[in-house]
């Protein structure tokens, strides 16, 4: 349960206890056909059991508290379940990038909980109303929620920040104003259909070329996907002072969110951090630095890296304040608790049995959500200057600052 970060430059050790509120025994089953893949939410799930004390897992469904069962994973259901069993004993982990829930349909009634990663409909990072207009800018956060599903055991949830992106001695190299890095960017762009990113890259490196003295990397780093963690990946964001990270503009959830904030640097990530609920959120400005990747945001984007290079104690501050907010409310052993009470508080037995706090459901139904929000046609409010971006994504996607670029000594 406890964390314990070695800094590398003085041995200074700084140790953070996950939160938890399930403290009875709990068995649970991973429901296998070995009909697909989802590695890297597998591992996390792993993780946490290994690392929670009352958690362990069984192969045996009659003997299971909680049955997970991950679509991505498994295509159908557990087909052995009674719907009283399922109705006291699945829970859904849906990850697909698509917001219309995956295996849902399937088993109708009979689940405990069903939880949904990407559940946003967005276009180039703005988002949708289930008619496919944009809406306008509102306070956030805000949850499109859509009113087929607010009546359901249906609920967001997002992706933990691993153990395994600590390194292998849970060690942050060095101090934020000793990183040898000022900016790190490693989106992908893809083959057009991640504009978003596309788009912030590109502002990123706008801002590294503009000033000679800055260091660092904007670019696609490596070939690495969900299905492995790539250590040096995350050894050069641990170099970097700032992160620049935002979710793809057609779906919510992302890894590279939780990535980011492992590596102690000050994130800069976008709004769709706040579209989703969940336990102990991240607040901009306390955490981290929120920007909005759509057209014509670029000038804030600069303006904000600017400011907080020139202001090292405050963006220090911040970053250290996110990474230890991340290690205490958002590792793996965290998150699969978060989900485990808040399966139980859908239980009509397990309410009599146990109190939790900060439960999906009190989270969701204290969230305002988007369900006949205000639209408008994408362009209202928007200023005359600010003209469409042309983004040439092939050449953007094979850009990259050269890390060997240090300060002028002159």
């Amino acid at each position: 349960v406890e964390c314990c970060i070695e800094r590398e430059e003085n041995g200074i050790v700084k140790c953070f206890v996950a939160k938890i509120e399930v403290r009875h025994n709990v068995s649970l089953q991973l429901w296998d056909d070995r009909s697909n893949g989802s590695w890297r939410l597998r591992y996390q799930l792993s993780e946490a059991v290994r690392t929670h004390p009352f958690l362990r897992w069984t192969q045996v469904g009659e003997s299971a508290d909680i049955i997970l069962w991950l679509p991505s994973l498994a295509a159908s259901p557990p087909s052995n379940l009674s719907l009283i069993d399922a109705r006291h004993k699945l829970v859904i982990l849906d990850e697909h990038d698509l917001p219309a829930p995956k295996g849902l349909r399937r088993v109708s009634n009979g689940y405990l909980a069903f939880f949904k990663r990407s559940f946003a409909v967005k276009r180039d990072g703005r988002l949708l109303d289930s008619q496919g207009s944009l809406y306008s800018l509102e306070p956030l956060p805000v949850v499109p929620f859509y009113s087929q599903y607010t009546n359901y055991r249906f609920f967001a949830f997002q992706y933990a920040l691993s153990d395994a992106y600590l390194g292998k001695n849970f060690q942050v190299p060095t101090l934020w104003s000793h990183r040898e890095y000022h900016i790190v960017c490693t989106l992908r762009v893809g083959r057009g259909q991640f504009q978003a990113r596309a788009r912030v890259l590109n502002w990123t490196r706008q801002a590294m070329l503009s000033d000679e003295t800055l260091t660092g990397y904007a670019g696609e780093f490596d070939k690495g996907s969900r299905l492995d963690i790539n250590l040096e990946y995350f050894e050069l964001m641990r170099k970097a002072k700032i992160v620049v990270t935002t979710q793809p503009g057609e779906w919510d959830g992302d890894y590279r969110s939780m990535e980011a904030f492992s590596s102690g640097a000050l994130v800069f990530a976008d709004v769709a951090l706040t579209h989703a609920p969940s336990p102990y959120p991240f607040v901009p400005g306390s955490h981290y630095i929120q920007f909005d990747p759509i057209q014509g945001n670029r000038n804030d984007f600069l303006q904000k890296l600017r400011y907080y290079l020139d202001r090292p104690q405050l963006a220090e501050r911040i970053a250290a304040n996110g990474f230890e907010h991340a290690l205490k409310y958002h590792r793996s052993i965290s998150r699969l608790d978060w989900i485990l009470r808040s399966a139980f508080a859908e239980d009509i037995r397990g309410r009599a049995l146990y109190s939790y706090n900060e439960t999906a459901r009190t989270i969701r139904d204290n969230t305002p959500r988007i369900i006949h929000g205000s639209k408008n046609n994408g362009r209202q409010g928007q200023k005359e200057s600010e003209k469409k971006e042309v983004l040439d994504v092939a050449a953007i996607s094979s850009l990259r600052i050269p890390l060997d670029r240090r300060y002028k000594q002159k």
